[in-house]
């Protein structure tokens, strides 16, 4: 059975396509961040530095060395450092949260001999981790 293009069907066909395209398009383009690796980096070092943290501090509190499991941990949470370090910040959202890694990073060791290139530091961080000035 052949079937008649009136302009009708064609006009009408014509005016439904770039709905039917954006609605197969549009999952892809809200799925790109240009930052979306360096953010899943970012959390999975907070979660891998909070395990190092929760397994290790009750060791260190007690002078207890660190043992094979507080190594591998700490191996894993370096390794993402790493990672996050070599990997540049292409939005404010990147740069926030690598920020925020730098500060945690500061806090666990404890900077803060009072010289003046490292609390310059850490304002920058703080500045940069608030997203106040960005």
């Amino acid at each position: 059975m052949s079937k008649t293009i009136t302009r009708r069907t064609a006009v009408t066909g014509l005016a439904a396509a770039p709905a039917a395209l954006a609605a197969t398009q549009a999952p892809a383009f809200a799925a790109v961040d240009p930052d979306a690796d360096l953010l899943a980096l970012c959390r999975d070092w907070h979660g891998a530095n909070a395990a190092f943290r929760a397994y290790q501090n009750p060791r260190w509190a007690s002078g207890e060395d660190p043992d094979a499991e507080a190594n591998r941990l700490s191996e894993g949470a370096w390794a993402l450092l790493r990672r996050i370090a070599d990997t540049p910040a292409r939005s404010n959202a990147g740069l926030i949260a690598k920020a925020k890694v730098a500060r945690a990073e500061v806090e666990g060791d404890r900077w803060g001999d009072g010289d003046i290139l490292e609390q310059l530091a850490i304002s920058v961080i703080d500045d940069a981790a608030s997203g106040r000035a960005i």
